[in-house]
């Protein structure tokens, strides 16, 4: 029998923990993607879900609106999840302060914002998926304690597994979105320059590789002519949210090279 308003709480388990720290990682989360990440059925996870938002650890997006749209709800931290991971020994450790305190804002947050962040986790599902799982994966949130990354930071960086002759090793990766003026994309591009330029790399060490989403076709031609007047010292590689999400064929060849004619290529 339900109780309304239950005098105990179970602790959290292993299973809802994680969606806290996923919560953390990607900001805001859906039930389909997060199915796809967990590889598990879209009943358990929205299970997970409903129970962490009952107990206020994480709040609920939706509105009538979403299901005309084709929307799913999406969920993030609200106060009581964010206070459990700051406090409990298994995840403060992992967590950053300011980044945690930013997620206070999750309530009043932009529908554009929350859109970003689906597109970023949506992402690195397809990542893994058409890599076979060959990087470590870190999300903006992860990367914030670290001095090297430019900011603001990228929306994600692949380091890969295993080093692999002939391979790149590192990538950092940007998604833009539709709504983006295109001056943004010239202000980042040259952010990445500047960063390079200051960057204090290892003998033998390479500037990582910058992979570059463009919300459509039209824009990732307007990228790849910026792209091709610059004198950047690193490589630059594009694709569009349409080709990373639904690959060709299930072709993982989705990345363009400016310099290399009409030819794709795989990470």
């Amino acid at each position: 029998m339900l109780v309304a308003s239950p005098k105990y709480r179970r602790p959290l388990n292993s299973n809802q923990i994680h969606v806290l720290k996923l919560c953390y990682k990607f900001r805001f989360i859906s039930v389909p993607l997060l199915a796809d990440y967990l590889a598990r059925d879209k009943s358990s996870v929205y299970e997970n879900l409903y129970v962490l938002e009952k107990q206020g650890y994480i709040a609920k997006r939706y509105d009538k609106t979403y299901k005309l749209r084709g929307r799913p709800a999406s969920y993030c931290l609200i106060a009581k999840g964010i206070k459990f991971l700051k406090t409990q020994p298994e995840t403060k450790q992992l967590v950053n302060e300011t980044v945690l305190r930013n997620m206070y804002k999750n309530r009043t947050i932009s529908e554009e914002h929350v859109d970003h962040c689906l597109q970023v986790l949506a992402s690195y599902v397809a990542l893994n998926s058409q890599t076979n799982k060959t990087f470590n994966i870190f999300s903006k949130s992860e990367l914030a304690t670290s001095s090297f990354f430019p900011r603001p930071l990228p929306d994600l960086y692949l380091s890969r597994k295993q080093l692999t002759a002939n391979k790149q090793s590192d990538y950092m990766l940007d998604v833009f979105d539709a709504t983006i003026p295109f001056f943004v994309y010239i202000k980042r591009l040259r952010a990445y320059q500047n960063h390079c330029d200051e960057a204090e790399l290892d003998d033998g060490e390479s500037y990582p590789y910058v992979l570059l989403i463009a919300p459509d076709d039209k824009t990732e031609q307007r990228l790849l002519k910026l792209i091709e007047g610059m004198l950047q010292d690193f490589d630059i590689y594009t694709t569009t949210l349409n080709r990373i999400l639904a690959p060709p064929n299930n072709n993982s060849a989705i990345w363009k090279d400016v310099f290399a004619d009409d030819e794709y290529i795989e990470l």
